[in-house]
């Protein structure tokens, strides 16, 4: 990146919940790499804990099984609640970089 300019940080925040989008906004300010390893590497592990937490040993098998797990209201609830609570971390760290980050180049 040549040019350092102030972002966004509303278009950040917004940024970081839509996927290859959330690389872009991380490559504006500079953390693509700490992005990719915190929301990428570690959110894929966080959410293979998720399921095997919730399913058990079948969570594994469930893609090619053909029982479907998220008929149950429960599981689906508490599925959707994760990827909600999900989204709001990745908005507040983003929030938090772009802010820091506008105020470096100030």
């Amino acid at each position: 990146m040549d040019e350092k300019k102030l972002v966004n940080v509303k278009l950040q925040m917004i940024f970081a919940v839509i996927p290859i989008l959330d690389c872009y906004a991380g490559y504006k300010i500079q953390r693509l790499r700490l992005w990719f390893l915190i929301f990428w590497i570690c959110g894929t592990i966080a959410g293979i804990i998720h399921g095997f937490a919730l399913f058990g040993e079948e969570y594994f098998g469930m893609f090619v099984m053909e029982t479907n797990y998220l008929d149950d209201p429960a599981h689906l609830a508490d599925y959707v609640l994760f990827i909600i609570i999900f989204a709001c971390v990745q908005a507040i760290v983003m929030r938090k970089w772009s802010i820091s980050w506008n105020k470096k180049l100030n």
